[in-house]
């Protein structure tokens, strides 16, 4: 008989610990943004490759830079999908992975980062409120 109780205590013990990571991870969740309206119905910019550090002199302006793509200083090229993010992961040794992600907020424009060790290296937009809405959602 003591052998099932053993078993129930760990249950009990492995429920609990399992509720406290759903609880802190469910508290410490963005609470996320609100992608502007006006998505769909402005135009496709013509197809370009733009270098990162080009987003921030607002191209794009006017119409949506989908399907073309983003060159970062390093060489890596990201798609621009749709309103969901982007994100490519590059471990450069055990130690360090450098994540790179794209967001197209639509009406706003485009943002992009670096970031590397967990903390942002960069960020990049073509307009301030696709900044803005980058630092909402990520808080960088």
């Amino acid at each position: 008989m003591e052998p099932k109780r053993v078993y129930g205590i760990m249950a009990f013990s492995a429920f609990v610990v399992l509720t406290l990571c759903v609880i802190t991870l469910y508290s410490c969740r963005s609470s996320g943004v609100k992608v502007p309206d006006g998505y769909y119905e402005l135009p496709i910019c013509e197809r370009q490759t733009i270098r990162v550090e080009d987003l921030d002199t607002g191209i794009g302006e006017g119409c949506n830079l989908l399907g073309s793509a983003v060159v970062f200083p390093d060489g890596v090229t990201h798609g621009i999908v749709d309103y969901t993010p982007s994100l490519t992961i590059m471990p450069s040794n055990k130690e360090e992975a450098v994540v790179y992600s794209v967001h197209n907020w639509g009406v706003p424009g485009v943002s992009a980062s670096m970031t590397r060790y967990g903390k942002p290296v960069q960020v990049w937009a073509s307009t301030p409120e696709a900044r803005e809405l980058h630092r909402q959602a990520f808080n960088e």
